[in-house]
Formats: structure tokens, C-alpha cells, sequence
């Protein structure tokens, strides 16, 4: 926190990752909104000089062989348990039981 960064972003809204970083009290002084799935091939570093990278771990994946000290935002996903509530019920709805697999689908292995 405090030292200004340049945050990459190749997803699908950029913008909503750029949002989140500032809303947890990060300073962009630079942004680079990239196409979802960028390569970084033909990437050209930020003009920011000194200035640490951060981008979301999909993106370092593929940023680290040109800038391995670039900072990952990993993506954690909290699920709350409502979701799966409303989820069971829906696939009953539709006549599935949450503990039975649908038609086809590869059977659980396990007690």
C-alpha cells in the first residue's frame, strides 16, 4: 500500500478489476485494459519506471516469463450457502435430486 502500481488486466472487464484494487486502497498510476485472453507476447511494458505490475493470476500466468516480480491478485470465490439452497431447489424443479447425477453424467466414486 502507498507505493503506486500499473495493473494489467486480460479479462473480460477490466475495469471492474481496476475498481477492485482501488477499493482496497491500492494506487493505479497506471492502468492497461488488455483483450480477455491476452498472450503478452507482443506486450510492451508500461512507461510507469520502477513502478511494480499487478495483474490477476490469470493473466501472471503468462506475464511472469517477461515480468516475473509482477504482484498476482489471486480470485477467491465465497459462495454463500443460499446459493446452494436456491440451487437444489431449482434442479428439483426440474426433477433432479442434488445427490443423484443427471442422465449420462459419470457417477461419484466414494462412500
Amino acid at each position: 500500500r502507498g507505493q503506486p502500481l500499473t495493473a494489467l488486466a486480460g479479462i473480460a472487464r477490466p475495469a471492474a478489476f481496476f475498481t477492485m484494487l482501488q477499493s482496497a486502497g491500492l494506487t493505479l498510476a497506471e492502468t492497461q485494459a488488455l483483450p480477455d485472453h491476452y498472450d503478452f507476447r507482443s506486450w510492451l511494458r508500461p512507461s510507469g519506471k520502477g513502478q511494480k505490475l499487478i495483474c490477476t493470476e490469470k493473466d501472471a500466468v503468462k506475464l511472469w516469463p517477461l515480468a516475473p516480480n509482477a504482484l498476482a491478485v489471486p480470485l477467491v470465490l465465497d459462495v454463500p450457502p443460499a446459493f446452494f439452497a436456491a440451487l437444489d431447489e431449482a434442479l428439483a424443479a426440474r426433477g433432479h435430486s442434488p445427490r443423484t447425477p443427471a442422465p449420462g453424467a459419470p457417477q461419484a466414486v466414494g462412500p
